[in-house]
């Protein structure tokens, strides 16, 4: 036979050849990849059953520091408190989700049985014969202040001392060590201020943002058209159309204003390190002012003609066409928002990191200070994406989970997550 026709009719066989041998090596290399990813995953992240489904669970939840809760029903009209894997002693026709202390050492619910209404703590149950039950706070070292309904009028407790509120307008604020607290009350229409049982100056509208480290109430007050920045009595701005948004930082050292004119919004952030207030530039809006933790610095999307900025303090960082609210982590060692352009990107002090997946504007994110990491969960998985290298890493999937937390205690990312009527706790450690 021809040699130049065995080359024709073989040739074709040969070039198969090498392209399935090809085909099988890069899937060898994909399935590799992927089972290399899968085992990075599971080592990486974990699960744990804390409820088996022998009871429904209404509702859970998690406290900022290391602390767990279910609300489940074990009869009909009967519920029960569960916090980190212990149950209350007694079942509740009423009960409401527990408030945790910020230092994570304290906690505190409320529970309605036929004997009347009762607060729940993790040392002692506290009983009462109140017609309704009112508000519980902790301020950051630990000491809890409740109130009570009889009727109308509620009464706030506070270690040994009793404070009477008419008509309040506000939520319980405590200083640091939790021996003064302060709300606002309404009056012949009008509202006030009242401090350890003293009333403060009436005003036509008061926005109480908390206690100043010197025990003072930091706070807006209007009279007439305009609002003014107070600390007890004592003014410490000027006279504005509104102030839309304040915070005070966990010490009562730090804290800030958006406050807005006729034609401008500022920003002015106070300190107990400055003289003076820090004044921002001036922009079209302000909004989603956010405070660092410790230091006075203060965070904020500012818009001048339809074009937003990401500010922290005078330094303007690029916003793209859109982006999220910015953020600091919980040490206040990392400045974040997520944001898009022409790519999807997160800015972490102020350098933009471009990701190749999407990112929701609107999610809520967990971060772990230094990791370069960011956690949220999907409508099935908890996931943590790896910032520089595009990598991401889930756990076990589940039928609804809620946002997850940084625990800073156990250096984790974690959820709680529901699969049927069973509890779990997923678990991702990026060390």
């Amino acid at each position: 036979m021809n040699r130049n026709l065995v080359f024709m009719l073989y040739t074709p066989i040969f070039f198969r050849n090498i392209i399935r041998k090809i085909f099988i090596t890069i899937c060898c290399i994909v399935c590799s990849n992927s089972l290399l990813l899968q085992a990075l995953a599971a080592d990486k992240c974990k699960d744990y059953r804390l409820l088996d489904g022998a009871d429904s669970v209404i509702n859970y939840g998690m406290d900022t520091t290391d602390h767990w809760w279910a609300i489940t029903k074990p009869f009909s009209g009967q519920y029960r408190l569960i916090v980190d894997g212990i149950s209350s002693v007694n079942v509740y026709e009423n009960i409401k989700q527990p408030v945790f202390s910020p230092d994570g050492n304290h906690w505190a619910a409320f529970g309605y049985r036929t004997s009347g209404w009762e607060l729940i703590t993790e040392k002692k149950i506290i009983r009462s014969t109140a017609t309704n039950a009112g508000e519980i706070a902790f301020s950051q070292n630990g000491t809890m202040a409740y109130s009570l309904f009889d009727g109308d009028l509620e009464t706030i407790y506070l270690e040994n001392n009793r404070y009477l509120a008419q008509n309040r307008r506000s939520q319980l604020s405590l200083s640091y060590n939790g021996s003064i607290i302060s709300y606002v009350c309404a009056r012949f229409g009008g509202q006030f201020i009242r401090t350890n049982g003293v009333d403060g100056t009436q005003f036509d509208e008061i926005k109480l943002q908390g206690i100043w480290s010197d025990g003072n109430p930091f706070y807006a007050g209007r009279q007439g058209r305009y609002w003014k920045i107070y600390k007890a009595d004592q003014e410490i701005s000027g006279s504005y159309e509104s102030i839309t948004e304040m915070a005070i930082n966990p010490f009562g050292t730090n804290g800030a204003a958006v406050c807005n004119g006729q034609q401008s919004a500022e920003v002015f952030l106070y300190s107990d390190e400055y003289f003076q207030p820090l004044e921002s530039k001036r922009y079209d809006r302000i909004e989603q002012l956010v405070l660092h933790p410790y230091l006075p610095m203060v965070g904020f999307k500012g818009v001048v003609n339809n074009i937003a900025k990401i500010v922290l303090n005078r330094t303007e960082y690029d916003a793209g066409k859109e982006a999220s609210p910015p953020f600091f982590t919980c040490d206040g060692s990392e400045f974040i928002y997520f944001g898009f352009d022409v790519d999807f990107f997160v800015s972490l002090n102020g350098k933009k990191y471009i990701q190749e997946s999407n990112v929701s504007l609107g999610q809520q994110y967990a971060v772990m200070p230094g990791s370069m990491t960011f956690a949220y969960s999907t409508n099935s998985a908890m996931v943590v994406r790896e910032i520089e290298k595009n990598y991401s890493y889930s756990g076990r999937m589940f039928d609804q989970a809620i946002p997850p937390r940084y625990n800073r205690r156990r250096e984790q990312y974690e959820t709680l997550a529901l699969i049927g009527n069973r509890l779990i706790l997923l678990v991702c450690k990026m060390n």
